[in-house]
């Protein structure tokens, strides 16, 4: 218990010293923005930058979507502001240069100040599997986009230190079309093709915001009720892979009804389909699946638009 208690409290020091922490997110309901890897890759090099150039902004964590992005922040609210601006700012040159495409009016900074350290662990853990629900070709720890890959990974570093490559001053003002570059005075190694998150994401904070690494994991793919709140908050359309949505809805049900989703009568069944639609916004061929109810039923619960 002791063990326990002095983690916490390490954890809870570490928390206090960050200062205002923050969710940094766009809408979900947006147009694609990235939609090559040369895309993304010109992302995390144009975020990367943004973030070197505002440095009394933390980046704990991050990801870019398709069409959107996540981060976990700490800092004022009014250089967060500058933050995203600048990096929204020379994200719509680089598409500008790229066929003259626009960024998205729908790209607009949403911002919500985090209460706690329980808070700001919830919204890491989000940040860093939300690739994962929508990719199912990858997991936490291998999608590229993002910091999520470097959390509690060793190896991950020790590629990054083997592996990295500085990138030169006039390579770096290319990219973000800004001579404001020149000011940096630190090294910006790129791997992979682009800035590598070691170099502006602080994720040894991030990760000594857990109690250790199996706390982490836990959170990350087993704590997972506790992602509804912020994805049903921000809008979010998936909030679980399939195989969690099928352990939350058998323990459910096996709660209420002592049976298997698919054991249920067909009356407690529509009931249990429309629980799974409304509080966990359950897919309708998701719901055939894990209820065993025919999709022509779910389709007549919960009409799709076309």
């Amino acid at each position: 218990m002791s063990n326990f208690s002095e983690a916490e409290y390490s954890c809870q020091l570490t928390y206090s010293e960050l200062g205002d922490c923050w969710h940094l997110y766009t809408p979900e309901n947006c147009p694609i923005i990235f939609t090559t890897h040369s895309d993304y890759k010109a992302g995390m090099n144009l975020f990367g930058i943004a973030a070197l150039l505002n440095p009394k902004v933390k980046v704990i964590t991050f990801e870019l979507m398709s069409n959107h992005i996540h981060a976990t922040l700490s800092g004022r609210r009014e250089d967060i502001i500058a933050f995203f601006n600048l990096f929204r700012t020379i994200l719509c040159k680089y598409l500008k240069s790229q066929g003259n495409r626009a960024l998205p009016t729908a790209f607009e900074m949403q911002l919500r100040q985090l209460e706690d350290i329980n808070d700001v662990r919830t919204v890491i853990i989000y940040n860093n599997r939300n690739a994962y629900l929508v990719h199912p070709e990858h997991s936490p720890y291998t999608y590229p986009y993002g910091a999520n890959s470097y959390y509690f990974n060793p190896l991950a570093r020790k590629y990054y230190e083997s592996s990295r490559v500085t990138m030169r001053a006039k390579d770096l003002e290319r990219l973000a079309h800004t001579h404001s570059v020149r000011q940096l005075d630190q090294q910006v190694y790129m791997i992979d093709g682009y800035i590598c998150p070691f170099c502006y994401c602080d994720i040894t904070v991030g990760e000594h915001l857990f109690r250790n690494n199996r706390h982490y994991y836990y959170s990350l793919t087993k704590n997972v009720e506790s992602q509804k709140k912020i994805a049903m908050e921000i809008g979010e359309k998936v909030f679980y892979t399939d195989d969690e949505l099928f352990s939350i809805a058998f323990a459910i049900a096996q709660e209420q009804y002592k049976l298997a989703p698919s054991q249920l009568p067909v009356q407690a069944k529509q009931e249990f389909a429309k629980k799974l639609h409304y509080e966990y916004n359950a897919g309708n061929k998701q719901i055939s699946r894990i209820v065993k109810l025919d999709i022509s039923v779910v389709n007549q619960l919960f009409p799709t638009l076309k």
